[in-house]
């Protein structure tokens, strides 16, 4: 559920950092990094999953 939808989520953190730190930029784009990286961390787990995979056959 959450892999098929992950814009739903990014869309309602993305109104949430922008309603919280809407006047301080720096806190903005950190809160944005956050949310990149929760979303990429999952995608990254499963290529390093593969790489290995791929070099013990």
């Amino acid at each position: 559920m959450q892999a098929r939808t992950p814009y739903i989520g990014l869309s309602s953190l993305l109104e949430t950092v922008h309603g919280t730190h809407g006047e301080r930029t720096l806190d903005r784009q950190s809160g944005g990094l956050e949310i990149i990286l929760s979303i990429l961390a999952p995608q990254l787990r499963i290529l390093v999953g593969w790489f290995t995979l791929i070099r013990n056959t």
